[in-house]
């Protein structure tokens, strides 16, 4: 997957304001309100990392994929996982399959949540390599090294996208969904989704929101608002269900 890539530069008088709150003769007696902010978000980052490395410590049974994703400050909070999946009605026989899988934390939640279900991960990078020796032992998580189109898991019913910048990947997935499904599959969307368009477009496919927490609690600890996905613009989503069905008739 890209590296993430910032959606808004600060303007140059934003750059010039922010050098002059940090220089020496301009700092006030009492804390800075920004510095305040800044303090309290590093706060609720370390409770987040914290959490999210307990789980993921269950979920892989892993120590040393534990540590790699605590070190990449993954930003697929089980929190957000927790929401989303929820809301997928998950079949025993369904096969889940996170695309652009990384360093495999989706892989491990998905095998942790879901113990009935084969589990398959696509990764174009080499940390495909590791997230493979990590389930080598678990017959039911398999791990692809390949672009999805290369190696598309035809057998894929519910799929997990979490795309970190615009791009095409999400109508990239559809055609191919729509290509080869024989029976009603989800996408569970985050991240630069997009404008969502071509689904809206297609009679066979329906699009569902998922509004992020509105409790102050879950927002304290809320990944979408310590990571300021809540200003990355209207085309970066929480979470959206995407739906194809299928005609059941269809050989």
């Amino acid at each position: 997957m890209p590296p993430t890539q910032a959606l808004f530069k600060p303007s140059s008088s934003a750059t010039q304001n922010l050098t002059l709150d940090t220089t020496p003769a301009e700092q006030p007696s009492s804390i800075h309100p920004r510095r305040k902010l800044s303090e309290r978000v590093t706060l609720r980052k370390g409770l987040r990392r914290l959490i999210d490395t307990v789980r993921d410590l269950q979920a892989s049974g892993s120590v040393e994929m534990a540590t790699e994703l605590l070190a990449a400050n993954c930003h697929s909070g089980y929190d957000v996982l927790d929401d989303l999946f929820a809301r997928v009605p998950v079949r025993p026989d369904d096969v889940l399959v996170d695309v652009g899988c990384g360093k495999g934390r989706v892989v491990a939640y998905l095998a942790k949540t879901f113990p009935e279900n084969k589990v398959i991960g696509v990764e174009v990078s080499d940390s495909a390599l590791f997230v493979r020796r990590i389930f080598e032992s678990n017959p039911r998580v398999e791990v692809r090294h390949a672009m999805l189109d290369q190696d598309y898991p035809v057998e894929g019913t519910v799929f997990f996208l979490f795309p970190p910048t615009d791009g095409e990947l999400p109508e990239q997935l559809k055609s191919l969904i729509d290509a080869h499904a024989k029976r009603d599959t989800y996408v569970v969307g985050k991240g630069a989704m997009g404008a969502l368009a071509a689904f809206r477009a297609d009679p066979t496919w329906s699009v569902e929101h998922v509004a992020p927490p509105e409790d102050l609690v879950r927002r304290f600890l809320s990944t979408h608002f310590i990571y300021g996905h809540d200003h990355r613009g209207p085309g970066y989503h929480y979470g959206v269900i995407l739906k194809k069905t299928v005609n059941a008739n269809r050989a």
